[in-house]
C-alpha cells in the first residue's frame, strides 16, 4: 500500500505516518464497515420489499383465486342448488304422477266396481223380472188349470149328474117293469122335457086303461117348481097321474103325499105308491 493519500477534495497527495495510516485505515474500515452495513440495510430493505411485493402479489393473487374460488363456488352452489331444486321438482313431479297413477287405479277400480255393481243390479233386475214374470206365468197358468179343473169337474159333475140321472131313471124304469111286467113302461126320449118315463096301464084284456109319467129327482134342495112343471107336462101328454120320485121332499112334507095334485115319494116308497094309485 502506498504510503501517500489524495485527498478526496483537492486532490493533494500527502504522505502518511503509521498512527495517521492507523486511523486512515480505521476509518476507512468504518466506512467500508458502514458502507457495507448501509448496503446489506439497503439489500435487506430491497429483499422486504421484493418479499412484500411478492407477499402483495401472491395475496393479491391469493385474493383473486379465493374469489375466482369463492365465484366458482358460488356458482357451483347455484348450480348445486338450481340441481337440487330441479331434483326436488324432479322427485315432487314424480310423486305428484305416481299420486296421480294412483288415483286414477283408485278410479278405475272403483268405476269398475260401480260398473260391476250396476251390471249386477241390471242382472238381479233382469233375474227378478224374468221371475216375475215367469211366476206370473205360473200363477196365469195355475189360474188358467185351476179354471180348466174347475170346468172339468163341473162338467164331470153335470156328467155324473147325467149318468146319476141316467142311471136312477133306468133305475126306476126296472122296478116299475117288475112290479107291473104287463104295462108298457116307455122311456121319454133324452133332451126332451117332462117326465122321464110313462106307464101305460093295461087290464086285463090289454087295452089301456090309463097313464102315469114319472120324473126323478137327485139334487139336495127342494125347488117348488117340479110340481108345477110336472103337472103341466101331465096334461100336455094326457097322463091320469103324475108321480115325482126324490130325495128331498118340501118343508111340510116328511114322507110320500100328495102335493099341489102330484105325487111326491122315495125310492123306497115307489113300489107301494105306484100299486096303491093303480089299485
Amino acid at each position: 500500500m502506498p504510503n501517500d493519500i489524495a485527498c478526496p477534495n483537492c486532490g493533494h497527495h500527502f504522505e502518511l505516518n503509521e498512527s495517521l495510516k492507523n486511523e486512515v485505515e480505521k476509518e476507512l474500515r468504518n466506512k467500508m464497515l458502514d458502507w457495507q452495513k448501509k448496503k446489506e440495510t439497503e439489500f435487506e430493505n430491497q429483499k422486504l420489499a421484493i418479499e412484500l411485493n411478492i407477499k402483495e402479489k401472491i395475496t393479491e393473487e391469493s385474493a383473486l383465486k379465493i374469489k375466482a374460488l369463492e365465484a366458482e363456488t358460488f356458482n357451483k352452489n347455484k348450480l348445486l342448488q338450481e340441481l337440487q331444486k330441479k331434483e326436488l321438482d324432479f322427485i315432487r313431479q314424480q310423486n305428484e304422477m305416481e299420486q296421480r297413477q294412483k288415483n286414477i287405479e283408485v278410479e278405475k277400480e272403483k268405476y269398475f266396481l260401480e260398473k260391476s255393481k250396476e251390471i249386477e243390479n241390471v242382472i238381479i233386475r233382469k233375474e227378478q223380472e224374468l221371475f216375475d214374470m215367469k211366476m206370473k206365468e205360473k200363477d196365469t197358468q195355475m189360474e188358467s188349470l185351476k179354471k180348466t179343473i174347475a170346468d172339468l169337474n163341473r162338467k164331470s159333475e153335470q156328467v155324473s149328474m147325467q149318468l146319476q140321472g141316467e142311471t136312477q131313471e133306468r133305475y126306476l124304469e126296472e122296478i116299475l117293469k117288475e112290479i107291473f111286467p104287463f104295462d108298457n113302461i116307455e122311456e121319454v126320449a133324452k133332451g126332451a122335457e117332462g117326465a122321464d118315463c110313462v106307464q101305460i096301464i093295461r087290464n086285463n084284456s090289454g087295452r089301456e086303461c090309463g097313464k102315469i109319467i114319472y120324473e126323478s129327482k137327485r139334487t139336495k134342495a127342494w125347488s117348488n117348481g117340479w110340481v108345477d112343471k110336472l103337472k103341466a107336462n101331465m096334461r100336455s101328454r094326457g097322463a091320469d097321474v103324475a108321480i115325482l120320485v126324490t130325495q128331498t121332499f118340501p118343508k111340510d112334507m116328511e114322507r110320500f103325499g100328495e102335493k099341489d095334485g102330484i105325487w111326491i115319494c122315495n125310492f123306497n116308497e115307489i113300489s107301494s105308491v105306484s100299486y096303491l094309485l093303480i089299485v
